[in-house]
């Protein structure tokens, strides 16, 4: 029990960092390509309050449950996830009237995806090598009853 919500934890750390990476490289590649607003040092403290979002959408769509069936399911998850924040995000810089670039807001979904599909990747990667070294989660089957 310890080590699945040792596993959620981990999750969601490497998810909010996956996010900000995300954030960092829509916002470098918006910047770098030329499309840069006039409140450059304004639009990026104004985003930092929309990642908040991002955690709370996984959990929504349940990527954090600690015990899920099959892990097959959790790349469509990933992927409503990701475009639901992305959306949210986009409804909030329209509605503050946060004066962000739609072409960050095109390349956000698209970065944050790949980043947080990476980040995923690793976790579970670390978790399944730390799981076969030290024998992390006991799944000893008890016998059936007699």
């Amino acid at each position: 029990m310890q080590w699945l919500v040792f596993c959620a934890v981990a999750c969601l750390a490497v998810d909010i960092l996956a996010v900000c990476l995300g954030y960092t490289l829509a916002f470098t590649l918006d910047s770098g390509l030329g499309f840069v607003t006039s409140l450059q040092l304004i639009r990026p403290v104004f985003l930092l309050g929309t990642l908040v979002i991002w955690p709370l959408a996984f959990a929504v769509f349940g990527l954090y449950r600690r015990h899920r069936p099959a892990h097959d399911d959790e790349m469509p998850r990933i992927c409503g996830a990701v475009l639901s924040s992305a959306l949210l995000v986009a409804l909030i810089t329209a509605v503050g009237r946060g004066n962000v670039a739609r072409d960050f807001l095109a390349t956000l979904p698209v970065v944050c995806f790949v980043t947080v599909v990476s980040g995923r990747l690793l976790t579970r990667l670390l978790a399944h090598t730390l799981d076969v070294a030290g024998g992390a989660s006991s799944r000893e089957v008890p016998p059936p009853p007699t």
